[in-house]
């Protein structure tokens, strides 16, 4: 895995806040700003690894349990997605180093002469250049000055700093980490129609991380969440409905849902939803959908997609047969590292 990825996401990190790794599109909008030059392969490797909610789980395992839990969830990946084995296993490492701090910080370097820091020098003692993970660090004064002034604006009902106060006590930025202020804020800004917390809020519900695990509430304020546009919410009760996690499965309402977050330009919703058109899964059989669907997340780099609608003009599924297209997609998602598209282009020949 590129060094500089793990850089980019602590960048991301800190400039963000932890809460980002909860939005992979815009994590992925943010890594094609910052590390243009990493390997397409290895992006997409971590942008799968969010969309399947891995944070979430790698900081509720308990830490005696934590390598046989990556070892499920690079197999998870794989078998899912059509990744390469190991480059799940890399992406699943890199998270749990920047979560974790469990390998050394790269950036603790100084930018200027290269030589090692120790982490609590904010000055490098041979060059006197300031470190860049030292770099415009908010002093106490202004961290305190900022929790105030938020407590204010929540007290006064204020949904927006309502739910970045939330953060704060969630995250324990600025202030002790206290889950249970951070779940007061967060209800406060989603009683208010704050879809953010509301998705937020539904998570913890799900999770029962704060709060006693609740499917009835966590699928109540999804669903206020989704039906105001966030388009998280909608795939993520599109995957409810589809798999019957936490509800009764109901391939209907997986469509719905899937169709409102495609529509949202959310590329594994509309993966989800040309996979249920192909199969004819809460919706009447449509090669053609299927098609239409899988090429715009293909389009947007989604490997698994692109690796599908490969199979589609191979086979003349949706769309006149066509060995050349098929090539193209196949190629495509083999580059990100899909083994399934690897083994087609190994095995079978499509330049006659």
């Amino acid at each position: 895995m590129d060094d500089n990825l793990l850089i980019v996401l602590r960048e991301i990190i800190s400039n963000y806040g932890e809460s980002v790794l909860f939005d992979p599109r815009r994590v992925s909008a943010l890594f094609s700003d910052l590390s243009k030059d990493a390997p397409k392969a290895q992006k997409n490797a971590l942008i799968k690894c969010l969309e399947h909610g891995f944070i979430k789980i790698l900081k509720n395992v308990e830490v005696s349990d934590r390598d046989a839990c990556k070892q499920k969830l690079a197999k998870e990946l794989n078998e899912e997605e059509g990744l390469d084995l190991n480059l799940c296993r890399q992406a699943i490492d890199l998270f749990e180093a920047v979560i974790f701090g469990t390998v050394i910080k790269k950036e603790n370097i100084c930018e200027n002469c290269g030589r090692k820091l120790q982490e609590e020098w904010k000055i490098c003692p041979f060059c006197t250049t300031a470190p860049a993970n030292k770099k415009n660090i908010p002093t106490k004064k202004n961290t305190d000055t900022k929790i105030q002034e938020l407590t204010k604006k929540a007290e006064q009902g204020h949904s927006d700093a309502q739910y970045d106060l939330a953060n704060c006590y969630y995250d324990g930025e600025g202030v002790g980490q206290d889950f249970d202020k951070a779940l007061c804020w967060l209800t406060k800004a989603a009683e208010q129609g704050h879809s953010d917390a509301q998705y937020d809020l539904a998570n913890c519900y799900y999770d029962g991380e704060g709060v006693e695990q609740d499917f009835g509430k966590a699928l109540c304020w999804l669903t206020k969440a989704a039906e105001q546009g966030d388009f998280r919410a909608q795939y993520d009760l599109g995957f409810y409905y589809y798999t019957g996690e936490g509800v009764p499965q109901n391939f209907e309402k997986a469509v719905y849902w899937y169709t409102k977050a495609a529509e949202q330009g959310n590329s594994l919703a509309q993966f989800k939803l040309g996979l249920c058109y192909y199969e004819g899964k809460g919706v009447a059989q449509d090669y053609a959908q299927a098609v239409h669907w899988y090429t715009k997340a293909a389009e947007q780099g989604d490997s698994l997609a692109q690796f599908k609608l490969g199979l589609c003009y191979y086979r003349g599924k949706g769309a006149a047969q066509d060995y050349a297209q098929a090539l193209h997609w196949y190629t495509k998602a083999a580059e990100q590292g899909n083994s399934l598209a690897q083994f087609v282009l190994s095995n079978v020949n499509l330049t006659e």
